[in-house]
């Protein structure tokens, strides 16, 4: 049995007024969903915040210049950094241009972690890889995440492990795990740990499928995925308590059985006290689709139950020409229809109270998972779902500078979005006086600044 905890009531009644309209039309339509996710911008990604200013004498100044500045998102932005830790990218000049563009967008990049690939030979991990890639996102303020740590598929689990006895595989999973949260912490607090576990085989069903060609079911018992997953999170929690270890799956938007069985999966996770912080919503599966924007909400409206933040962490649109699937539109994907279906579907996705993060799986047409998927193309030129999401993520929901003075209580207030803040008081002699502070969804966003000169 599900436990419905308190947080998980607040984010149902966060979104209720949508499922009362939707029952009073008798229809969830897109015109619906994009309202309420545009009033709900407004409601949840921004708070009032007031800015005072005393002089040394601790008396307000008043009518004085100030700048403020919004220095980075709380929302993260997301996109692979595959291609920089994989080392496909040997000219100096697309790496620099690689860098730019990813700087001009996002504020979070995806590391992987497979498995096979990562440590293709035992005990030769291919950390070092990942470094330089993780110092440079690190000093530009880059938040990062691993993905995955535990997948029964080919990818995710070496031949070497295979010959093993089951026992011994278990133990070195649990190595692995361990591993890496704890050598990589305080850089990367993200995991995914466990992924695709209701379509893939339990680790003991893949240990006995030596042939590899099984791993992808939807018939086995929640319970028995239960254990194995149950075990991998715990292992994770008990190395490094404080990371955030997400649960990530595909088909949940498209499938309601599947959308069923995570929920399930999820349930029966929680009430073992399972260490799951996040819940990842892939978003390219079937590969062509494009999602009634009714899927999207109601596969968010369920998981918000559980109270976890929702994560969006695969999505590739196409534009490569292929036939759109799925009965919601029809044609065929080109880029313009592409750039189309991202503003839609990001902002359905900001605009849902509980999702925290929305990652592009992939970067250029040259090294994106499906065809045409890229927001560049293959020379990374921007495309238009660039454009799209440059408006989007740096203009329209992003604070953009306020000038203003202060009141005669030496006072600015003003509403912006979560992040961090820099406020510029310039002085009527001496140079400007420059103070950083952060806009929280909750908490006391008034920021008091005394002058010393």
């Amino acid at each position: 049995m599900k436990t419905l905890h308190s947080t998980g009531l607040l984010a149902l009644v966060l979104c209720i007024g949508l499922t009362a309209k939707a029952q009073e039309s008798g229809l969830l339509t897109e015109e619906a969903i994009l309202r309420e996710a545009a009033e709900n911008v407004e409601k949840y990604r921004k708070s009032e915040a007031i800015v005072t200013i005393f002089d040394a004498e601790g008396n307000p100044v008043r009518n004085t210049p100030v700048e403020i500045r919004q220095t980075s998102q709380d929302f993260l932005f997301g996109v692979l950094a595959f291609p920089l830790v994989r080392e496909k990218i040997t000219d100096p000049a697309r790496e620099a241009l690689f860098k730019e563009r990813f700087t001009e967008l996002f504020n979070f990049a995806i590391f992987p972690f497979y498995w096979a690939a990562y440590e293709p030979t035992a005990g030769h991990p291919g950390w070092s890889n990942i470094e330089p890639v993780l110092s440079w996102c690190l000093e530009n303020g880059i938040t990062c995440k691993g993905h995955p740590l535990a997948w029964t598929h080919e990818v995710g689990l070496p031949d070497y492990v295979l010959e093993m006895s089951l026992e011994e595989s278990e133990l070195l999973l649990e190595s692995r795990i361990i591993e890496n949260v704890t050598g990589f912490k305080d850089r990367i607090m993200l995991w995914d740990v466990v992924n695709e576990p209701v379509n893939t085989v339990t680790w003991k069903m893949a240990h006995e499928d030596k042939t590899k060609e099984h791993r992808y079911r939807t018939d086995i018992p929640v319970a028995d995925i239960a254990d194995w997953v149950e075990n991998a999170y715990k292992t994770a929690g008990y190395a490094v308590p404080k990371n955030t270890y997400i649960l990530n799956e595909f088909m949940q938007i498209a499938d309601t059985d599947i959308r069923k069985r995570f929920y399930d999966l999820t349930a029966e996770l929680l009430d073992r006290g399972t260490p799951i912080h996040g819940l990842g919503i892939q978003a390219h599966e079937p590969r062509a689709e494009w999602y009634d924007p009714a899927d999207v909400w109601e596969t968010l409206e369920l998981y918000s139950e559980f109270g976890l933040p929702l994560h969006i962490t695969e999505f590739t649109p196409r534009s490569d020409g292929a036939e759109i699937t799925g009965g919601y539109r029809t044609g065929n994907w080109t880029p313009g229809l592409q750039a189309e279906y991202v503003e839609t579907m990001y902002r359905i996705w900001f605009g849902h109270p509980a999702v925290v993060s929305i990652n592009w799986w992939g970067f250029s047409d040259a090294d994106t998972w499906l065809p045409g998927g890229g927001f560049v193309d293959k020379d990374l030129n921007p495309k238009p779902a660039f454009h799209v999401l440059k408006r989007l993520i740096k203009e329209e929901w992003t604070t953009q500078p306020i000038q203003a003075e202060t009141d005669r209580k030496g006072r600015i207030s003003f509403s912006g979005f979560h992040g961090n803040y820099e406020v510029i008081v310039q002085c009527a002699e001496g140079k400007p006086v420059r103070s950083r502070f952060h806009l929280q969804q909750e908490g006391d966003n008034e920021w008091t600044i005394q002058l010393t000169q």
